[in-house]
């Protein structure tokens, strides 16, 4: 097991793309937990970050938190094919809040995402960014391929688009839910009548 904690530092892209070097050697790590929020990391060293985690596919276990820095698409980009590299990963915990991604990043994180096909937990963070509903779609496309999820705690400015795709509401193996957003009652509610219309549902929790 690795466990990186480079947070709330001022490490920027060179720093960044050292890290992603190194990390690009670990080739068969199987846990990692990846902590480099807060850092004034932008879109160059993103894709180092990218380009390292893609080497690393023996992962099962991955914390790969990267909140609260400058990344765009580009970034996103890379990081998304990083994830879909690594196909044997259980348990995923991603968070990419408070970055400045799009619709496109967003397509490109859901195309990882739907490599993984042997997830059965994830917690996807996608809060504070600049995604739309065709990037929410995407992302919904991606997780229909995940067929052994069961539980998934999502965290976005779009939970009501989210509930709305039709491959959450027809999804088999989804059992336990958690949303989480910056939400008034009034929106929790509508979540809570959206989120009942999804299949196999057990347990929804609002937080």
């Amino acid at each position: 097991m690795i466990l990186i904690y480079k947070s709330l530092n001022q490490i920027g892209d060179d720093g960044a793309s050292y890290i992603g070097t190194a990390l690009g050697n670990c080739k068969l790590l199987i846990n990692l937990t990846f902590s480099i929020g807060g850092n004034k990391i932008g879109g160059k060293g993103a894709q180092s970050i990218g380009l390292g985690l893609s080497n690393c596919t023996q992962l099962t276990n991955l914390t790969f938190w990267i909140s609260q820095n400058q990344i765009g698409d580009d970034g996103a980009s890379s990081i998304g094919t990083a994830l879909g590299n690594c196909k044997l990963l259980n348990n995923l915990n991603f968070s990419i809040q408070g970055n400045k991604i799009g619709d496109q990043g967003a397509q490109n994180i859901g195309l990882g995402l739907s490599n993984c096909a042997q997830l059965t937990n994830l917690t996807l963070d996608i809060l504070n960014n600049k995604i739309g509903d065709k990037g929410i779609q995407n992302i919904a496309q991606g997780l229909s391929n995940c067929s052994q999820l069961i539980k998934l705690f999502f965290r976005s400015d779009n939970n009501d688009k989210f509930l709305k795709c039709s491959e959450i509401i027809n999804s088999k193996n989804i059992k336990i839910l958690l949303l989480k957003a910056q939400q008034t009652e009034k929106e929790k509610t509508e979540d809570k009548r959206l989120a009942q219309k999804i299949k196999r549902l057990v347990t929804l929790i609002l937080d």
